[in-house]
């Protein structure tokens, strides 16, 4: 399979998309470096600009570029393009699918980003008939999960947070995981110094207050991290039987935003690493520990381990595997409780992942 990765005209030009990188690092783990390719078309458009005669009759001018950018992915020939949906890019994203789709109706087209996560995504796929695919999960295996359908002739309806299309043209909505951050993405963004823009999104069908609840929880952990710019929420009401989220648990949600907001600039979670030996150093304001080393084999391995979200059974299973010593269930269950406590590791109930960044420039220290 061969696919176009696109990074629309409103895009910023001074930082790379770590959307995109993730992406085709995803899609370049299964085809040849050749059949995975990256349109930064937000630099295109720039320099685009600054050959106008007329920045006045921009508007008017646009659809130009569109037109120009969808015949460049056309001649490319790919199976699947795929555009990257900011607030920002949308509108491009949507009249370069539908130009692609003009041209050549076999090419594939996706779009997933912030931008279209939760109900605004099901609603741009059933509006926008260009749109094959609407990835409205911001877990990247999602991508490689439609890869893989593709590919082989899977089941899409079991790929969660996707929208698609049957054979009739009828689109369809895959609930999302309820995996509600994907805190790999900001923890490895905040490492590579860069800030991404994102939402906090919750009330999914089939979450409650409940669910909710243990992720605000763990929200100290996170302060480190970028904090999101807004939030947006699914708040149920008496004729919905009670689906969703309440009115007083999204204005705990909002109030513990608002707090990750404010505390962010003055705080670091970092660790430095070696073959044997991971040292933290933490400032984060709810967490009172500021230096703690793990230097024993079993902890080092599970937090390399850890780099990358995994259940229970997977920790057991690898760790046993790595360390050539019979790992039980309770010995990683007691070494997580105690790093959860010192907010280490961030869970979904399901998964885990540590949250330490690589030291580094911070993008909010840069602008100081």
């Amino acid at each position: 399979m061969r696919i176009v990765l696109a990074n629309l005209s409103r895009a910023p030009v001074d930082a790379p998309s770590p959307a995109l990188g993730v992406l085709t690092s995803a899609a370049g783990g299964r085809y040849p470096p050749d059949d995975v390719e990256v349109l930064h078309a937000n630099v295109d458009f720039r320099h685009w600009v600054a050959g106008q005669r007329s920045l006045t009759a921009l508007h008017a001018l646009t659809p130009a570029f569109v037109h120009r950018l969808a015949r460049r992915i056309v001649a490319a020939a790919p199976d699947l393009v795929g555009f990257a949906s900011t607030y920002r890019q949308n509108t491009a994203s949507l009249a370069t699918a539908r130009r692609v789709k003009e041209l050549n109706p076999a090419i594939r087209t996706v779009l997933g980003g912030t931008g279209c996560d939760g109900v605004e995504g099901a609603r741009m796929h059933r509006d926008h008939p260009a749109l094959d695919f609407v990835v409205r999960d911001v877990d990247e295996t999602v991508f490689a999960r439609l890869l893989t359908a593709l590919d082989d002739g899977g089941d899409l309806a079991s790929i969660p947070g996707l929208c698609w299309r049957d054979r009739d043209g009828i689109p369809h909505a895959n609930p999302p995981s309820m995996a509600p951050l994907d805190i790999r993405t900001l923890r490895d963004a905040v490492s590579a110094g860069i800030r991404p823009n994102w939402n906090y999104l919750y009330g999914f069908p089939g979450e409650n207050d409940t669910d909710c609840l243990a992720i605000l929880e763990q929200f100290p952990a996170l302060h480190h991290l970028t904090p999101p710019m807004g939030t947006s929420a699914h708040l149920h009401s008496a004729a919905e039987g009670g689906r969703g989220i309440g009115q007083d648990v999204a204005a705990r949600i909002e109030s513990a935003v608002g707090r990750w907001r404010s505390e962010h600039r003055n705080c670091r979670f970092v660790h430095w690493d070696t073959d044997d030996v991971v040292r933290l150093s933490n400032s984060r304001k709810r967490y009172a520990w500021r230096e703690f080393t793990i230097d024993d084999p079993f902890g080092v391995a599970m937090f390399h381990l850890l780099s990358a979200p995994r259940g229970l059974p997977s920790l057991v299973r690898r760790l046993t595997a790595e360390l050539g010593v019979n790992v039980t269930h309770d010995q990683v269950r007691r070494i997580l409780g105690h790093w959860k406590t010192l907010g280490l590791v961030f869970h979904d109930g399901v998964r885990y992942v540590h949250v330490a960044t690589l030291p580094g420039p911070s993008p909010f220290r840069a602008q100081r």
